[in-house]
């Protein structure tokens, strides 16, 4: 009966590190996820960026009488 116990105690520690296992390979891909994420939204906010400043430097020629549109 003794080896019995030891045989059911070694599966049950077996499914609990599978457990273990599988519940940190989900935070990680959770994870991956949310890195994901976050790069979508910086490319996002730099395209955002990249178009305020050309606007910017638009006004600032156009002031300054060198843009196209002051030319004309």
């Amino acid at each position: 009966m003794f080896p019995m116990v030891i045989y059911k105690i070694n599966i049950d520690c077996r499914i609990y590190m599978a457990l273990y296992m599988y519940v940190r390979l989900c935070d990680t891909i959770m994870i991956i996820y949310m890195y994901y994420g976050l790069v979508a939204q910086v490319e996002e906010l730099q395209t955002v960026y990249n178009s305020m400043v050309k606007d910017a430097s638009e006004a600032v020629a156009t002031d300054a009488g060198e843009s196209e549109d002051a030319v004309k």
